[in-house]
């Protein structure tokens, strides 16, 4: 909920007075001089007193310069009269007024008043954007344009005001790209005059920007400088900031912070108390709400209800009709509900051209099933088809629409129950097929025709261009500390990708069918069975606010069954097994919180079936996708490794794209090994977050995984090691053909920003654009290789940033985007020593397993699995922290 508000709701208060760069036209002959300066300074006090949240002050010097402007009848006083008695009224929430106050300004124009025309247009859209008029709005900041190109120079204030009054319309119709590039032209513009006001909104609509693409780091590189600004503003812009900060905390999981920065900007819109204060009020609302806090909640909407008297605008009506139906939803009182949320739908609806997201038609859907099962089966299938349809208007880039969108997944887990609970497991499948890695499969789909057929020449350059620039920036952000340059770097890279969104935006609207492209076809039950190998069972969980889901089947059986695990509970499992195996506690501690999770996690009839069959694939959502699943113990008998291999798939949609895309693959017996890079040290070089740690050790025994390799791999083995272990022989090399790739270095984790994640190669002197070290993420993405498995011998490498629906985006995501079938992980930091032997046990089996059959077959899932247990039976290495880390996800 609170994700939806804070991509709709702009708290800024308006557009820029522009009144001030008026020049003065020649006031009536017959005008009193003296009269006529006082009338004046009177309106700049009035202005001023706007300015400072000073709304009765503001209006009472109004009313002393009525009479001179009826009066002394003069051009540029009654200019400045109705301008500022138009923003005035605006700022109340008296929109007739203020429109009156600029249309008669409109009635007094002469063919020379150009500039004037363009003002006054772009003051009237403004006043129809605080009323959810958004054509309207659209029309008149589209005129105002017209008549600034007559007469604006490129450097001209003016300009760049209507251009952020343009992007702000935009941006509240939906159209994200189109505002991104109207906030960016304002900025532009910008840069010869000083405008910190203008500055603010600008810098604010665009983090708000980066937060509608789920960009929360992004968006506070430019919260963060408008809270500067602020500071130099006034009460109204600090309320602001302090708002759009705490939402941004609130999405990234601070509730704590959340809080605190509410409570601090609340005290400045209750002082303000102006109508422009009621997103703030709603914003509250919908963090009690979230919070399951009922008596705040109801408190606050009471507070909300007496602000709304007046603001007449119908987009947060609707959403505190919507919040109200929430409300009445948490207290059972079903009926209430269903009629706020059909209040709000209706609402939304009555504003032209407004994408409604999703939110309210699922909440109704849920509300409605206490009351009719089947009537709210039917409004729940009605909100997943608006929410498919929905999802093509966020982004083309995948990772920007999983980012955007995890909001929403709660929703399609929560189906997902209510269908189990209602014994339809093929129904709750395809939920739970739609709600998971929705996005990934699309790119796996779509990208391939984007790049290749649909782009022009001119365009597939101009998106290499953009992509260089990118990792460029990139590479020089990670040899800076801290500064403003480098946020201004980090800032140029996010305003670059929107740019790149757009381009593909743009060229997916001349295809006359775009939904197919958008829309790879969903695997079922039935299929998902089909596929199966000879004794494998297939697992879906998914956790809700609602609790866990699990749908385990096989070729002849379906099992479900629900738990009461909520997300955060499902977090706190995975951390604490994850933390207890990687600081080696006590084996028998261990066991026993494996043996309590698996009771958590599955039913008895599930357990019985781990028990009866020979591999597991399983398609988790959440934190879930940290647990390590082959060290659970099932009726604390045994680790499920010593039962079957596991094989982790980001849903069964993919696994299908993966296999269909790696069908016709022919083997090589071919493989690359990168190991033991150089890592001598160059401060220079490495990035100041990684620097602080001692992570650039010599790996004296990935060495020997690259001898491994070369050993046990049938056909040829190209090793690169110690210095020739290199970015730039990775990134200038010929992938494609190798059926392993296999790397032993360090590992750079940032969950919180995976571009910046990488594998930490040989360290250069000097390092350029193709080559500083570092293999990140974002340029894993480019890479051209169709390789049956990567192994990632390092540390924390299935570990990334968790987006809800998606799961992880990292190294796995990215080397399957690139082209692998698989790919082989780890979930904590690895011990050198008991890797190298995993290793060499795992490439010894690899040469056994082909041997024992068809030479062009290779099983890496039992390979490893072997390699694995030998570990587990070995004195010394028996502890799941040297075994259980690897994770092998892919096909």
């Amino acid at each position: 909920m609170i994700l939806k508000l804070a991509l709709t709701m702009l708290l800024t208060a308006g557009s820029i007075s522009e009144a001030e760069f008026i020049p003065h036209a020649p006031h009536h002959p017959a005008a009193s001089a003296d009269s006529l300066e006082h009338a004046n300074e009177l309106v700049i006090e009035a202005q001023q007193a706007r300015n400072a949240a000073e709304y009765e002050r503001a209006e009472d010097l109004l009313g002393e310069v009525r009479p001179y402007v009826n009066t002394l009848e003069d051009w540029t006083l009654t200019y400045r009269f109705h301008t500022e008695s138009g923003h005035l009224n605006r700022v109340l929430g008296r929109y007739s007024e203020a429109r009156t106050h600029f249309n008669t300004l409109l009635d007094t124009y002469g063919d020379e008043h150009v500039r004037e025309k363009a003002v006054t247009l772009n003051n009237i859209a403004v006043v129809y954007l605080n009323e959810d008029k958004l054509e309207d709005a659209i029309k008149y900041q589209r005129q105002s344009l017209e008549y600034r190109y007559q007469v604006s120079e490129r450097r001209e204030v003016g300009l760049a005001v209507t251009y952020f009054s343009l992007g702000r319309s935009l941006y509240q119709q939906r159209r994200p790209e189109e505002a991104n590039r109207y906030f960016n032209r304002s900025l532009e513009y910008m840069e010869a005059f000083e405008h910190p006001a203008l500055r603010f909104n600008v810098l604010n609509s665009l983090g708000d920007l980066q937060s509608h693409f789920g960009n929360l780091d992004g968006a506070n590189l430019y919260y963060e400088e408008a809270r500067e600004l602020a500071e130099t503003l006034g009460p109204r812009e600090q309320a602001q900031i302090l708002m759009d900060l705490g939402t941004n905390n609130f999405l990234l999981g601070d509730i704590e912070k959340t809080e605190e920065l509410y409570a601090l900007a609340m005290e400045h819109f209750r002082e303000l108390n102006i109508p422009f204060s009621v997103p703030a009020y709603l914003r509250v609302v919908d963090l009690n709400l979230n919070r399951h806090n009922i008596e705040d909640a109801r408190f606050w909407i009471d507070e909300t209800l007496e602000r709304l008297e007046r603001f007449p605008g119908k987009l947060h009506r609707a959403t505190l009709y919507e919040y109200q139906g929430l409300y009445h939803y948490l207290i059972y009182e079903h009926d209430t509900a269903d009629r706020k949320f059909r209040k709000a739908i209706e609402t939304y609806r009555s504003v032209p051209g407004y994408r409604l997201w999703p939110n309210v038609y699922w909440n109704k859907a849920f509300n409605m099933m206490e009351i009719d099962q089947d009537e709210g089966f039917r409004l729940a299938e009605e909100a997943r088809y608006i929410t498919e349809q929905h999802r093509m208007h966020i982004a083309v880039s995948g990772n920007i629409r999983a980012e955007a969108f995890q909001g929403i997944s709660d929703f399609y887990a929560r189906l997902a129950r209510r269908y189990i609970e209602a014994g339809n497991a093929a129904d709750a499948f395809r939920v739970m097929e739609q709600s998971k890695s929705r996005s990934f499969a699309e790119d796996l789909t779509l990208m391939p025709h984007l790049i290749g057929e649909i782009l022009d020449e001119a365009e597939r350059e101009q998106h290499q261009q953009i992509r260089s620039e990118m990792i460029r920036l990139e590479n020089q952000t990670l040899r800076k500390d801290d500064s403003p340059e480098r946020r201004e770097m980090m800032r140029r890279i996010e305003d670059l990708g929107l740019r790149g969104e757009s381009l593909l935006r743009d060229a997916l609207s001349r295809q006359p069918d775009v939904n197919r492209f958008f829309s790879p076809e969903i695997s079922t039950l039935d299929e998902a069975r089909a596929s199966l190998p000879p004794g494998t069972i297939g697992l879906h969980l998914s956790v809700s606010n609602d609790g866990l889901t699990g749908l385990m089947f096989s070729e002849d059986h379906v099992e479900s069954w629900v738990k009461d695990l909520t997300p955060n509970e499902a977090a706190e499992l995975t951390e604490t097994l994850r933390t207890s195996i990687s600081e080696r506690r006590d084996r028998e501690e261990i066991n026993r919180l494996l043996a309590s999770a698996s009771e958590r996690l599955f039913s008895k009839t599930a357990l019985d079936m781990l028990e009866r069959s020979e591999m597991l694939l399983v398609s988790t959502d959440g934190a879930l996708a940290y647990l390590p699943m082959e060290a659970l113990r099932p009726n604390d008998a045994f680790y499920l490794i010593e039962r079957m291999p596991v094989v982790q798939t980001p849903s069964f949609t993919v696994r299908k794209l993966l296999a269909q895309r790696m069908e016709n693959r022919p083997f090589s017996g071919r493989a690359l090994a990168v190991t033991s890079p150089d890592y001598t040290e160059n401060p220079d070089v490495a990035p100041a977050y990684v620097r602080s740690e001692a992570v650039f050790r010599p790996l004296p025994f990935s060495r020997l995984e690259g001898d491994w390799v070369s050993t046990y791999f049938p056909g040829e083995t190209d090793v690169l090691t110690g210095p020739d272990a290199r970015e730039f022989t990775i990134r200038t090399r010929e992938l494609l053909g190798y059926d392993v790739l296999h790397f032993a270095a360090h590992g750079i984790l940032d969950e919180r920003n995976p571009r910046y994640s990488g594998i930490v190669l040989s360290l250069p002197e000097e390092p350029d654009e193709l080559d500083d070290g570092f293999l990140r993420t974002s340029e894993i993405y480019t890479l051209e290789l169709d390789a049956e498995l990567v192994v990632l011998s390092a540390c924390n490498t299935g570990i990334g940033r968790l987006i809800s629906g998606e799961g992880v985006l990292g190294f796995q995501r990215a080397f399957m985007f690139a082209g692998s079938g698989s790919v082989a992980v780890t979930l904590w930091s690895i011990e050198d020593r008991s890797t190298a032997v995993l290793m060499r046990n795992f490439y010894r089996y690899l040469s056994e397993i082909r041997g024992e059959g068809d030479p062009h077959h290779t099983d890496y899932v039992q390979a490893l699995r072997r390699a694995r247990l030998d570990l587990l039976n070995q004195r010394g290495y028996s502890h799941p922290v040297h075994w259980a880390s690897f994770v092998f996800t892919g096909i």
